[in-house]
């Protein structure tokens, strides 16, 4: 089986076979992490078979903010890593230091791409964070 990112097998899959939302430039993906460990996750913006916009323009920027599910201000702000420009392939990660002060329970996130002084939201969705069980 071929995933739209191309990969032939499960296992060098970077979307994980969740499709992106056709006719739209961004996705939605559910995202999931402990409050005591980094949390790290390689994503595909886009429809992998639009080839109108890249992250390699020149000052170009990318950041994830997590915020509360209902709403406010940003509690946390993850770092973003190209791994392929062309076909925008990102990391991102949020150091476990800034997850454990952050209670457990249902946010939401939206990972942020400026261009050319444009801004536009590539994904956004869930972000559950689950307590984490520390050993002494």
């Amino acid at each position: 089986m071929t995933c739209s990112c191309g990969a032939r097998n499960r296992a060098a899959c970077v979307c994980r076979y969740q499709a992106p939302v056709i006719g739209v430039d961004w996705i939605t993906r559910n995202l999931v992490a402990l409050t005591n460990s980094r949390f790290e996750q390689r994503l595909r913006l886009g429809d992998p078979k639009d080839e109108s916009w890249n992250l390699g323009a020149a000052g170009t920027t990318l950041k994830m903010e997590v915020r509360p599910k209902s709403g406010g201000p940003v509690m946390a702000t993850a770092g973003v890593n190209v791994v392929d420009a062309e076909s925008r392939v990102i990391n991102v990660a949020i150091d476990a230091a800034i997850l454990a002060t952050l209670p457990p329970g249902d946010w939401r996130y939206d990972l942020l791409v400026t261009t050319a002084g444009i801004t536009k939201c590539r994904a956004r969705g869930p972000f559950t964070l689950y307590g984490g069980i520390t050993v002494p």
